[in-house]
């Protein structure tokens, strides 16, 4: 016996709709349990229009013959009394120990698809802009770019999931679990980092301050490109969690062929107190105000100051023009490595000695170490300004003091 006994229509919200996280759904509600019983418990819903109190019985006993006969029947009950679709129930159960973020591409489609490019391009921007709250929440002084403190990664890793997608043009759904169902210590209050007095009192989990964050800085980026003037100040957009990879994974997402609008709706989770009024539950972005992102881009980009990173990791690919000028040392290198806690590829152009150990390091198949300035050119991550390579390791390993090329 398994969910295969249940109606074909909750099967694919079996994770969900398990009979212990329906139950903390009606708690939640104005629900009450009558009778808990070893074999399942009495849920009631006084106080109806009608007069009469509708009831359900959630089964507890997963050894039982009719276990999945009576999740079946409840979940068939449930979903007319509350009037609500199956994915609809899913949603709202979801909501318990979860907040959810609806992410809805509004665009021209022949057959309700779009690329895959586009899609997987999509949630890389999406993983993005909640990467850049994640961080602005964890340190009010982050600049949303270089490395990522372990609070926010485990965060990243552990707290943030790809729920189902729902109906109505191309809607991608992201559930930002809260501490109840979560392994991972980011939920936990986080310490002051280094150049913040102190973190403000944690009267909510982490996953509720990023998410805030998040629609606070979408809602203000919003604003700004709507009133089509310079009227947010540096430190405003700042306080409101606006970062430049926010930015520019909107523009990204603007540039889409066919795009009419992007529309983000938060459903938050009732496990936690209502957010405050000033923060928004729905954002919309049309394709007018997303093709005027790249000023604001460029804006922060100036204010921000630039920092060098390190990036240690193998030499993928070696470039020189097929035309190559004998008097000319240069060519650009391919280096994987880790950026923002995830492996990119990051382009680098190296001159003479430099660019010979890369060669070095991509034969012989061992790290290599080289700074600049990170930042992105073309939605392709590089390493420019005073970009410098550190040798020492490849010549301790060959034991020599000149590259042996040849």
């Amino acid at each position: 016996m398994s969910w295969l006994e249940v109606d074909e229509r909750f099967n694919d919200y079996a994770e969900v709709l398990q009979p212990r996280n329906v139950a903390e759904y009606l708690a939640t509600q104005d629900w009450a349990c009558l009778a808990d019983k070893p074999f399942g418990q009495l849920w009631a819903l006084p106080d109806q229009p009608t007069g009469q109190v509708s009831s359900i019985m959630l089964p507890k006993d997963p050894a039982a013959v009719d276990y999945y006969r009576r999740i079946n029947e409840s979940l068939t009950l449930l979903t007319r009394i509350l009037d609500l679709s199956a994915s609809e129930l899913a949603e709202a159960v979801s909501t318990v120990h979860a907040d959810l973020f609806f992410v809805r591409v509004d665009q021209s489609m022949k057959d309700g698809t779009i690329p895959l490019k586009q899609a997987t391009q999509l949630l890389e921007n999406i993983d993005q802009m909640i990467k850049s709250a994640a961080l602005a929440t964890y340190n009010p002084l982050h600049s949303g770019l270089g490395k990522i403190p372990n609070t926010v990664k485990d965060f990243l890793d552990e707290d943030i999931r790809m729920g189902h997608t729902k109906r109505g043009s191309f809607i991608i759904t992201v559930a930002a679990r809260h501490d109840q169902l979560s392994g991972s210590s980011a939920n936990s209050a986080p310490t002051a980092p280094d150049g913040v007095d102190e973190v403000p009192p944690v009267a909510l989990t982490y996953t509720r301050r990023v998410m805030t964050t998040l629609s606070t800085a979408l809602d203000a980026t919003r604003r700004h490109v709507a009133r089509g003037n310079d009227f947010m100040a540096l430190d405003e957009a700042v306080h409101a969690g606006v970062r430049l990879p926010l930015i520019e994974a909107l523009s990204d997402m603007g540039s889409t062929k066919g795009l009419r609008a992007l529309d983000m709706t938060f459903n938050w989770s009732q496990s936690q107190p209502k957010p405050e009024l000033d923060v928004p539950s729905e954002v919309i972005f049309n394709v007018d105000s997303l093709g005027s992102l790249d000023d604001v881009s460029a804006r922060l980009r100036r204010e921000v100051v630039p920092k060098d990173e390190t990036l240690v990791g193998p030499v993928t690919e070696l470039r020189r023009p097929e035309r190559h000028d004998p008097n000319n040392d240069s060519g650009e290198i391919i280096v994987r490595a880790d950026v923002e806690g995830r492996l990119r590829k990051v382009r680098v152009e190296l001159a003479g000695e430099d660019y010979d150990w890369a060669i070095v390091a991509h034969r012989e198949r061992l790290p290599f170490t080289v700074s600049g300035t990170l930042g992105k050119k073309s939605n392709s991550w590089t390493l420019t300004g005073n970009v410098v390579a550190d040798t020492s390791f490849l010549k301790h390993r060959l034991s020599e003091t000149k590259p042996p090329l040849g």
